[in-house]
């Protein structure tokens, strides 16, 4: 039997580096996470890495200036992972509290 797409994960969560980010992040192991986020920009220079993946990375290490510099390039690139941010439960809180992830939206289409 097959799963319902709707329960898939999407594309970037197969590779399962944003579970670790998140697991790391959540549990203080920031030093393992800042590795992690190394690995994924030596990735990026081979192989196609989404920026929001990038991004929300970014936003887990509390480092916003990055992560917003990151949905920027998503943005220039159309990045389709970009419609995802609104609603997905996994985006972390610190980016949504920010003012320029609103306008981040805004620019993609969604309404206030």
């Amino acid at each position: 039997m097959k799963p319902f797409p709707a329960l898939r994960p999407p594309w970037f969560f197969r590779t399962g580096i944003p579970l670790r980010f998140i697991l790391l992040s959540v549990t203080g192991q920031f030093d393992k996470a800042r590795i992690l986020m190394n690995e994924l920009k030596e990735r990026s220079k081979t192989e196609y890495l989404s920026n929001v993946l990038t991004a929300l990375s970014a936003a887990y290490l509390n480092d916003m200036d990055e992560a917003f510099d990151y949905l920027e390039k998503a943005f220039d690139d159309r990045d389709p992972t970009l419609i995802l941010l609104k609603y997905e439960p996994w985006v972390p809180e610190g980016i949504r509290a920010d003012p320029r992830f609103q306008k981040i939206l805004e620019r993609v289409g969604f309404p206030r």
